[in-house]
């Protein structure tokens, strides 16, 4: 028998031995009636989280602009998608903040290709690189952590860095990007909602002013390179970037075997991918390029499931898991031999929660009155840790008990006073006299704070500020990514006389 194997065995073991131990004293937390939610595929109405995105209280001050981040819900499900959350509020298994035993932590944060829409998890790369990674050593086990967001850009990446990643002790951080990566705002989603008459062309024009030296996206996204190599050094933490090219997913169209790179160079998605690559080389940055490899190894093979929607298939997974090996390897970042962590002091207690949880997953997503005593028991081990007092915020405020949730809230100010912002969360939390006082301070440090704005405009026309429910609603109408939405903050931009007001201040 193996060392592997022995080790792992061991620690089974003793994971079992106090979790039976634990039983005999823990009560249970499940309600009458709920028995049979366990073992049954949850459903999106008997959720408690209507919506799997959710607004975060963290941002970064970037210089060019500050910019906050979105995350997912924990304990969600996206049936379209295939996407199913963890308690962290993430595709994939559950896992630890602790460092788990003789254990070689990789975590991966990235956009849509990370997240593996509509590929079973287990087929998505992350899944596939962590085998593949196991498969070759006996000595140490590889845990590979998928932070995907869809839609997010390195900008997003770096902050999910900061708030959540680097408490996960890791021994590699791997950033994946796209074309993408770069946009500060999502532009094709902005352009939907507003119904431009072609979304395609205004994005492929955006693009190519998002890759101009001089604009807000390149700005941030340089920072967002120069941030993660200073944070590299300092946490004495190795990266790498893995670059997944453009895909052209027309039947007729270039797929890989006939891919001419000249041909695209006129594609201004193409153009920011390559400019995006070019960058992260000429920082000096570990990168994994897999345009040739996608080129020479997919053959006649397409890498999506279609034209629309045009996410990368189990195949396309599979070829990125095949070259990160080797690369990684290459680059001297994983290995049988690397050194590993200590395992974190809380690892086996915090293990036995987490593994609870995956198996009441259906129960905690139907309940915030469970989900709140799952959180509980995490908030007290980890008190100061920024991502769980979030969540327990979350719950509390969707439970109702706003008071709690606007205190826990306000806690992130010493918890994470770098990078959380949380005076949105705190005015949908406290009385409608102190909203628009903290609606106001989160609208100075992220000025294109569209949640924020929303809220606030509402509250300007209710007050007869008409100006300045003007000058938001003017300014949401380019930020607004909900179509509806959109409709809604012109007809109040109408109803209210926003042009003949601007007409007149501009006059005078």
């Amino acid at each position: 028998m193996n060392i592997k194997k022995i080790i792992t065995i061991a620690a089974i073991a003793l994971v079992l031995s106090l979790a039976l131990a634990a039983v005999s004293v823990q009560r249970s937390f499940l309600r009458r009636g709920n028995q049979k939610l366990l073992d049954a595929d949850a459903d999106p109405r008997h959720q408690a989280a209507k919506s799997i995105y959710r607004e975060t209280p963290f941002y970064y001050p970037f210089k060019a602009a500050p910019t906050k981040m979105v995350a997912l819900t924990a304990f969600t499900q996206d049936f379209a998608n295939l996407d199913r959350q963890n308690s962290q509020g993430f595709r994939g298994p559950e896992y630890t903040l602790a460092h788990p035993p003789n254990t070689f932590r990789i975590v991966i944060i990235g956009d849509d290709a990370t997240s593996g829409f509509r590929v079973p998890f287990e087929e998505t790369f992350p899944a596939m690189l962590g085998r593949l990674l196991d498969a070759k050593c006996n000595q140490i086990h590889f845990e590979v952590i998928p932070l995907g967001v869809p839609g997010q850009r390195l900008a997003d990446d770096f902050i999910l860095l900061l708030a959540h990643a680097q408490s996960l002790k890791p021994d590699l951080v791997v950033f994946q990007v796209s074309s993408q990566s770069a946009d500060f705002y999502p532009y094709a989603d902005i352009f939907f909602a507003q119904g431009v008459q072609d979304v395609f062309a205004d994005y492929e024009k955006k693009e190519a002013e998002v890759i101009n030296e001089n604009s807000i996206d390149w700005q941030i996204f340089s920072e967002s390179l120069e941030r993660i190599a200073t944070w590299s050094k300092t946490a004495a933490v190795p990266v790498a970037f893995v670059a997944v090219p453009v895909v052209d997913s027309t039947e007729s169209g270039h797929n890989f075997n006939h891919y001419d790179a000249n041909q695209l160079s006129s594609n201004p998605q193409f153009a920011a991918y390559q400019k995006i690559v070019g960058k992260i080389q000429s920082e000096g940055l570990r990168l994994e390029d897999l345009l040739d490899n996608f080129k020479t190894q997919a053959g006649a093979r397409y890498l999506t499931f279609s034209e629309s929607p045009s996410d990368l298939n189990a195949y396309a997974h599979r070829l990125i898991a095949q070259n990160l090996v080797p690369f990684l390897e290459k680059a001297g970042l994983v290995g049988c031999k690397k050194k590993v962590r200590p395992a974190g002091g809380q690892w086996t207690q915090e293990y036995m929660i987490r593994q609870k949880a995956a198996r009441q997953w259906a129960l905690l997503t139907s309940s915030y009155e469970e989900q709140f005593r799952f959180f509980t028991e995490l908030n007290q081990m980890y008190p100061s840790d920024a991502w769980i007092t979030t969540q327990m915020a979350d719950v509390y405020s969707s439970w109702g008990r706003r008071p709690k949730a606007a205190a826990l809230y306000s806690a992130l100010t010493d918890v994470a006073p770098s990078i959380s912002a949380p005076w949105y969360h705190m005015a949908m939390n406290v009385s409608p006299n102190r909203k628009r006082e903290y609606l106001e301070r989160m609208i100075k440090i992220v000025p294109d704070h569209a949640p924020a704005m929303q809220t606030l405009s509402d509250i300007y026309v209710k007050d007869n500020r008409v100006e300045d429910a003007c000058n938001l609603l003017q300014r949401l109408t380019t930020l607004t990514t909900i179509k509806w939405q959109f409709q809604k903050n012109k007809q109040v931009f109408q109803s209210i006389h926003c042009a003949q007001i601007s007409a007149s201040t501009t006059a005078h």
